[in-house]
């Protein structure tokens, strides 16, 4: 039973994928196209970002105790289910099994667009991981299962995963590996990875802002890999560097 939900959450996500490919003609058009408009959408892209994403993280702190109470006190078997799904697309294993079976099939059809797309996707979650894990540890926030409040944080306290809950990693990676396929495909994958956001503080296990932070992160992840379309990562560390 478990095997056939993930073949079929899996096969969910490829159908929205394959059912939307142009020809290799208009991808390479389209690169061209966006190499092109690409820096003179960017400060406008950063300051609109900027502005939503302060407003989008102030408000949900703000907000973190009611809505915590509201969601409590709307708990139905409907959503108990939807949860139940949509907390699956934020698990690492099934996302990045889907993310290598669509690498996979790319490769097996030689389509250049869903093989740019996969590793644009790959990258996001790379990247984002390491910003996301330092503030889970660096900022100890108890999750509200703890009954701690929202306004607990322990500094370089996230050793226990009971204390890990800023930013959520779910969303983050339900956010970043799927921006890149909803930018290149349809706007209406995003509904996936609000619904593990929205899932993650249905459950009780994050808070409203810690949800938000994550698919921010995420988000941001994602859009600088797909819409910069060439952007290159450096990391250096005691002397090894990594590039990608």
């Amino acid at each position: 039973m478990k095997i056939t939900k993930f073949i079929l959450k899996s096969c969910f996500i490829c159908i929205i994928v394959l059912t939307n490919l142009k020809s290799k003609a208009q991808f390479n058009k389209q690169i061209l196209s966006d190499t092109t408009t690409i820096s003179k959408r960017a400060n406008t892209f950063s300051a609109r970002t900027a502005i939503i994403g302060t407003g989008l993280i102030t408000a949900s702190f703000l907000m973190d105790d009611w809505i915590k109470d509201k969601l409590k006190s709307n708990q139905s078997n409907f959503l108990d289910s939807y949860t139940d799904v949509g907390n699956i697309f934020g698990e690492k294993k099934i996302m990045g099994s889907i993310g290598i079976a669509c690498y996979v099939f790319s490769e097996a059809t030689n389509n250049k667009r869903l093989k740019f797309t996969t590793v644009n996707s790959m990258k996001a979650v790379l990247c984002g991981a390491i910003i996301t894990e330092s503030l889970k540890i660096s900022t100890g926030r108890a999750r509200p299962d703890m009954n701690m409040g929202n306004n607990h944080f322990d500094f370089m306290g996230g050793n226990s995963n009971s204390f890990k809950s800023f930013p959520s990693g779910h969303s983050f990676v339900a956010w970043a590996m799927l921006t890149p396929f909803a930018e290149e495909y349809s706007k209406w994958i995003y509904l996936i990875p609000a619904t593990v956001s929205f899932t993650r503080v249905y459950r009780n296990r994050h808070w409203s802002s810690d949800a938000v932070v994550g698919g921010l992160i995420g988000y941001l992840a994602g859009h600088f890999f797909q819409k910069g379309k060439n952007q290159k990562v450096f990391i250096s560390a005691n002397g090894i560097s990594i590039r990608f």
